[in-house]
């Protein structure tokens, strides 16, 4: 649902818009180059001299307002040589995003996926993800995860974000000691625990 009548006034107003299904797969190879990066954006425009060129000759033309919109059962996966993440039934609610006022309300929700880092993985029953940007400054967030390896919990808020950041936050994290050892590969001694 796009409103037409506000490109006039240099705004571009999404009521509503709802994806189903999307599939991202980004790959970094030995080079550190990534795919998704290479087919945005040619080679001849990533040196450094023309970025500054084109971030003095264009800045965004229009304010974007997005009322609602969602990604509804998405999956994304990155691979390099180090590590692999595969997120399945991935949904995504933005609320009230405004690009001019710097503000947007998201909500990330993932469920039955999995992250591997050098040949270790971890099993990612849920991760919650909620954040409310305020004037491009000030960040509230709060993360919940539920994994094979523990219970993490984080609540918080991160201000002056791109002049003098700074972050005040609460963490909780709880896991059972064989979970945490067979992550370390049994190194651990539990002391007969």
């Amino acid at each position: 649902d796009l409103k037409i009548s506000s490109l006039f006034i240099k705004v571009l107003e999404i009521n509503s818009l709802i994806v189903n299904g999307p599939e991202i797969s980004i790959v970094k190879d030995i080079n550190n180059r990534i795919n998704l990066i290479d087919a945005l954006i040619p080679e001849d425009k990533k040196s450094p001299e023309k970025e500054i060129a084109n971030k003095e000759r264009y800045s965004f033309p229009i304010n974007v307002i997005v009322k609602k919109a969602r990604v509804i059962e998405g999956a994304l996966t990155f691979n390099d040589s180090i590590q692999n993440i595969h997120l399945k039934s991935l949904n995504i609610d933005i609320n009230d995003a405004d690009l001019m006022a710097r503000h947007l309300s998201l909500t990330s929700r993932i469920k039955n996926s999995s992250i591997t880092f050098k040949d270790k993985e971890i099993l990612v029953n849920n991760l919650s993800f909620l954040t409310e940007l305020e004037q491009g400054s000030k960040v509230d967030f709060k993360v919940e995860l539920d994994s094979d390896l523990c219970v993490f919990k984080a609540k918080g808020i991160a201000t002056d974000i791109f002049k003098a950041p700074g972050i005040d936050f609460n963490i909780s994290t709880t896991s059972r000691l064989e979970q945490f050892n067979r992550f370390l590969e049994n190194k651990t001694d539990l002391g007969g625990l």
